[in-house]
């Protein structure tokens, strides 16, 4: 029976063996061999009680038996009783020293007590006395991950593979091992195989699992996270991290729910928390996600990365200055914490600390070279600080860490342009279509894009109109560089369409131009181009900016009234503007509007000049102002008349001067040929180029920078101090000439 028995275990037949064990062990008196071999058969079986009865019977009645010790060892360490299972060993290698296995179980008890150094030692021990023990090059290999010596381990963990191609624990640390070395894809085949090797094998898909979230493949990770569940449900790390694979599908929801099922298996957990308050600020739910963050806090005061998560909660909410000291206090507790150095960093720069941003994003870049969107802020930063060759170079390293870096090419063409380089800027500003702000905005024709490659004789060509009110208005003018005999479709925002009867001037000779409103049904055509397209189509430099004094014409029915009106008011007729359209749902220009608009009461220098009468040439929500303009200010409002640009443009060309912040009524003023002041945010829009105080675009305009970031005061005293002397010309002339 003993003999049998012993057959079929090496056969890999444990259920049969432990049969003709048993029968063993009760038909002559047993020996100490047959009740330890007794104890491996149902230790394969997983009946692990029994086993371990059976082993202890065997060391009873042979103490000296190593092999029982060994085995038993191997026991308690699937029981998760690691230090039990080191004494075993011990006694195992105090009856046989030599033995290279039992060597090497001690290594892996070692690791599970986390004494790795003495695991390294035994696995070296062990491969020293066989050096084809698959077990002992594994453990090694382990341990030398955990000293994060990744190319000793990869290496250990390939000669494993050459012993024991089919060992799925081997696949997977190979997996483990090159994600801790970047090399991601080759990692990810290292899981798939040990998953395809073993598919019970809970670890190796967890870790695909996480590598495909990391990678963006987030339909395959919940497949993952899915497969390890069914075969785990109580994986609370699976199912949190199900939840961040949810989350990067855009199932808030589902998410959520994830999170939640996670947290009731592990209501402590110290990320469960933050997860939850990070999926509820996707659904903008920030008031929510900020409680979450508070419970994670009061679980772990500790906790940097719920103070982290809990600075973007209130940073959201508008709470900026308690957003700050939440920064601080995760950086109190973690020095070391790119992410929050990043964070503090974002909230500096929206204060106008723009050197403490800066010195926040090299921070981030210390603790974390490759920290992608760290390097786009710092970019960003210097272009705010007008360093825009500094800021190039950030924004290319950025695109070798990632070549289809959307915001890196979109930033670099800004800059560009800014600078002046149109030849590189308008093939990179293509980008814009790929941005969270332009993307919803993009129009999916089926047509061919036109840029200038193609013949248009015979075709009919659509030129729609994009961004805002102001972007028509200056690009308008490429229409006139159409070839003659052109047949074209001018799509445009439905304000600006009676103006538009007008344009360009002059028409090419035989140009066919149909206006349409953004909106209305499109006619039949061939080929589309984006309006900020067409300086690419045409390849615009400097030197060949479609450049004239005039391109607009207001309607002379609508001026003349105007004039009427205007002849009852003393001095210079200046209109002015204070305020851009907010567009709060574009988070860039959003924010980029908060920089160029000033309120009504900077514009107090104003009040002590004589000799001009001030028109208000303000729509939207900045008109509400004039309800409290600054004291001894008077402002004329006929707003509520102008329905539509043709009617603003009409008043427009009455006046003796436009002053205005960078918004379209400066365009509109610079098409018409009007003398226009434009008051520029010192990072000054692209368009506006750098150190001048004129524009290639619009030779009426001059230019009112400010000298430092949100100083309006010096700008407003230097056109305090031009508009004075522009009054003290027209006074020595007694009477102003006009149109």
């Amino acid at each position: 029976m003993h003999g049998l028995g012993l057959i079929h275990l090496a056969a890999g037949r444990p259920d049969a063996a432990a049969q003709r064990l048993t029968e063993a062990t009760t038909a002559a008196p047993a020996s100490a061999a047959i009740f330890a071999n007794l104890g491996l058969a149902l230790f394969q079986l997983g009946r692990r009680a029994e086993a371990l009865a059976s082993l202890d019977r065997a060391i009873a009645l042979d103490p000296s038996l190593a092999e029982a010790h060994d085995t038993r060892g191997t026991l308690l360490l699937a029981e998760q009783r690691p230090a039990e299972a080191l004494a075993a060993y011990d006694v195992a290698l105090a009856l046989r020293p030599d033995s290279a296995q039992a060597v090497a179980n001690r290594a892996s008890a070692l690791l599970r007590l986390r004494r790795v150094d003495e695991a390294l030692d035994a696995a070296t021990q062990a491969i020293a006395l066989n050096p084809a023990l698959p077990d002992a090059r594994l453990h090694r290999a382990i341990a030398l991950s955990h000293f994060g010596r990744h190319a000793d381990a990869l290496a250990e963990v390939d000669r494993t593979l050459a012993l024991a191609p089919f060992r799925a624990e081997a696949s997977n640390l190979r997996g483990i091992v090159l994600m801790a070395m970047g090399r991601l894809p080759e990692a990810l085949s290292g899981f798939a195989r040990a998953v395809a090797l073993r598919p019970d094998f809970v670890d190796a898909l967890y870790n695909q699992g996480t590598l495909l979230t990391t990678l963006g493949h987030h339909a395959d990770a919940v497949a993952s996270f899915d497969r390890v569940l069914a075969l785990r449900p109580d994986h609370a790390d699976a199912r949190l991290n199900r939840g961040n694979a949810l989350l990067g599908l855009g199932k808030v929801e589902d998410g959520l729910a994830s999170y939640r099922a996670a947290q009731a298996l592990v209501p402590d957990h110290r990320e469960i928390n933050i997860n939850i308050g990070t999926a509820l600020q996707h659904g903008d739910r920030h008031a929510e996600a900020l409680d979450t963050f508070d419970a994670a806090i009061a679980l772990a005061p500790d906790n940097a990365a719920a103070h982290n998560s809990r600075g973007n909660a209130l940073l959201a909410l508008n709470r900026q200055a308690e957003a700050l000291a939440a920064y601080d206090r995760a950086l109190a507790f973690d020095p070391l914490y790119a992410e929050a150095h990043y964070n503090r960093a974002n909230l500096l720069q929206a204060l106008d600390r723009l050197d403490d941003a800066l010195a926040g994003y090299e921070r981030a870049l210390e603790l974390l070279p490759d920290f992608m969107e760290a390097r786009l802020n710092h970019g960003a930063t210097l272009h705010r600080m007008t360093r825009y060759t500094e800021a190039l170079a950030d924004f290319a390293r950025a695109q070798a860490l990632r070549p289809d870096f959307v915001d890196a090419h979109w930033n670099e063409s800004l800059a560009r342009l800014a600078l002046g380089d149109y030849r590189e800027g308008w093939r990179k500003y293509e980008w814009r279509w790929e941005s969270a702000d332009m993307r919803a905005a993009r129009r999916n024709f089926t047509q061919p894009l036109w840029l200038g490659e193609t013949e248009l004789a015979g075709r009919t060509l659509l030129v729609h109109a994009e961004q805002g009110f102001g972007d028509t208005l200056q690009f308008c003018r490429y229409l006139s560089l159409l070839p003659p005999g052109a047949r074209v479709i001018f799509e445009v925002q439905q304000p600006l369409l009676r103006l538009m009867q007008c344009l360009p001037r002059p028409v090419p000779p035989g140009a066919q131009i149909k206006l349409v409103a953004l909106g209305d049904a499109l006619p039949p055509f061939d080929l589309q181009c984006p309006l900020m397209s067409l300086p690419l189509a045409f390849g615009t430099t400097l030197e060949t900016i479609p450049r004239r004094a005039r391109y607009l014409l207001a309607d002379p029915t609508l001026t003349g009234p105007w004039r009427g009106r205007l002849a009852k008011l003393p001095g210079l007729w200046v209109g002015i503007c204070w305020s851009g359209d907010p567009r709060p749902h574009m988070q860039g220009a959003s924010v980029i509007d908060g920089r160029r608009s000033t309120a009504l009461a900077s514009w107090a220098p104003l009040t002590a000049l004589r000799g001009i009468s001030l028109l208000s040439l303000q729509k939207g929500t900045g008109s509400k102002q004039l309800a409290q303009p600054p004291p001894g200010l008077t402002i004329h409002d006929w707003t509520n008349e102008l329905e539509d640009f043709s009617d603003t443009a009409a008043l427009i060309d009455a006046l003796d001067l436009v002053i205005t912040v960078d918004t379209a009524i400066a365009h509109l003023a610079g098409a018409l040929g009007k003398p226009v002041w434009i008051l520029n945010r010192f990072d000054a829009c692209w368009r506006w180029l750098t150190d001048r105080n004129d524009s290639p675009w619009y030779p009426t305009a001059r230019l009112f920078r400010q000298p430092t970031a949100g100083n309006w005061d010096a700008v407003f005293a230097e056109v305090a101090a031009a508009l004075h002397n522009m009054i003290a010309v027209a006074a020595r002339r007694a009477v102003i000439p006009r149109p």
